[in-house]
């Protein structure tokens, strides 16, 4: 009877020992952190970016371009995730002067999630990279420039399937250079971007 006893006492404190948590010397009783349920994301963007060019006389050429953007990331924990991410904006003319101008951006990205289990979340973003600009001028002349840039920024995005997302994302973008070449220029290394995104978790 007092074998029976003991065997039952054990098999009814089982599962709590199972469900404790792990205690180290010093560290107290925290909870574990979450596991990350899905470790990748991938996400499209429609984007628009206030950048400014000019002549060197002062004429403005172009104000505002739009474009496509990609980003994958890869979370380490569940409010923290890194990855590549690139942007190419469809091809502009400006006055009479600007046939074609064209700028591609790749670099990486660092994605901080305030709130990460909840449907609706907001978010920081931390970028850097490099740009390169292109220049087809109507008197036959082509101009290209590389220059790295900074970006940061905020967004919002919430859940409408399981994996499935949409969001809104605002940027502001440092570039090292101004400068195109002989012909034009940005007015300003800070320009703003904005866009509105689609992706996906597994």
């Amino acid at each position: 009877m007092t074998k029976f006893a003991l065997l039952a006492c054990l098999l009814l404190s089982f599962p709590a020992v199972t469900s404790a948590q792990i205690y180290t010397a010093g560290s107290g009783y925290y909870p574990q952190e979450p596991s990350v349920i899905f470790p990748w994301e991938v996400s499209l963007g429609l984007t628009g970016a206030y950048s400014p060019v000019q002549e060197t006389d002062g004429e403005r050429l172009l104000n505002l371009q739009g474009g496509v953007s990609a980003r994958a990331l890869y979370y380490l924990t569940p409010w923290f995730g890194v990855g590549p991410e690139g942007t190419w904006f469809f091809p502009a003319g400006g006055r009479p002067l600007v046939d074609k101008y064209k700028v591609f951006r790749f670099g990486a990205a660092a994605k901080f999630v305030a709130a990460s289990d909840t449907a609706t979340r907001s978010y920081g973003i931390l970028a850097a990279g490099v740009n390169r600009r292109e220049a087809e001028y109507s008197v036959g002349i082509k101009e290209s420039k590389k220059s790295a840039y900074f970006a940061f920024g905020v967004g919002i995005e919430t859940d409408v399937a399981d994996s499935c997302f949409i969001g809104l994302e605002l940027r502001g973008i440092y570039n090292t250079s101004a400068e195109l070449g002989r012909i034009s220029y940005l007015t300003s290394r800070w320009e703003a971007e904005a866009s509105v995104r689609a992706g996906m978790r597994f």
